[in-house]
């Protein structure tokens, strides 16, 4: 297609950029005009390893397997806020003598 947009991998950063862009907008690599023309994307991607690209992305390799800290610390909060509500709806039952 002559309107599509092509991509190739930075060689400073490994982030994809446009073939046209005279330097990568991540990391500020300059862009050779050769090595554009050499490495346009054909669109075919061989063999991806998704677990491969979330390590090295977000640097762990299965997400979500542990909550962080904060998680805990809510639910424990949420904890102490149904108690006390609890708590205070048990004082103001009457209290038969």
């Amino acid at each position: 297609m002559p309107n599509s947009i092509e991509f190739m991998d930075c060689v400073g950063c490994g982030k994809r950029v446009r073939t046209t862009a005279p330097r990568c907008h991540h990391c500020g690599q300059e862009l050779d005009p050769d090595m554009r023309k050499d490495s346009i994307d054909d669109g075919q991607d061989d063999e991806f390893d998704y677990q491969d690209f979330l390590e090295r992305e977000f640097g762990q390799k299965q997400p979500g397997v542990h909550r962080p800290w904060w998680w805990y610390v809510a639910w424990l909060v949420l904890a102490v806020m149904v108690l006390s509500i609890a708590m205070d709806a048990w004082s103001l039952l009457p209290v038969g003598r």
